[in-house]
């Protein structure tokens, strides 16, 4: 189900952006079969297209997480707190320079609430210019980085 979308008055070149709820609830984790069962082993957020006839949506990851691995999952949030909902990702669709990785993804799973980011809220080369210094914003599963565990 997509929550409300907050619409944000045009920013001037090197303002910040305010991060709501609706990030952190576009995030899942991305899983992989271990000796565990199915582990976490990184995050994708949730990202809404709008085409010009049809909308669509994606997760998109870091492709370094989901190459060379056959079956991967996406575990959900549902609401209330009950147990998550590990989906399969048919299919990874990696970036043929960068270190990204994206897939369709049905968002309308029952009783989650993953509420994507839309395409325009991102940063382009029309809106602005990020330089070294520049205050950016990172969600992800950094339990392997020392400093964030």
């Amino acid at each position: 189900m997509m929550g409300a979308r907050r619409r944000w008055p045009p920013l001037k070149i090197g303002a910040v952006v305010p991060l709501t709820d609706d990030y952190p609830d576009g995030v899942v984790f991305i899983c992989k079969e271990g000796s565990k069962g199915c582990q976490p082993v990184g995050t994708a957020f949730a990202l809404y297209v709008q085409g010009a006839n049809a909308k669509s949506h994606y997760l998109v990851t870091a492709n370094h997480v989901v190459q060379n691995e056959r079956k991967t999952w996406a575990r959900v949030r549902r609401m209330g707190g009950a147990k998550p909902i590990d989906k399969p990702i048919r299919e990874w669709l990696p970036h043929p320079k960068s270190d990204v990785a994206i897939a369709p993804f049905d968002i309308d799973i029952p009783d989650t609430d993953v509420r994507p980011i839309w395409e325009d809220l991102f940063a382009d080369r029309s809106h602005m210019e990020l330089h070294r210094g520049d205050v950016v914003y990172f969600i992800g599963l950094l339990t392997d980085v020392p400093t964030m565990a």
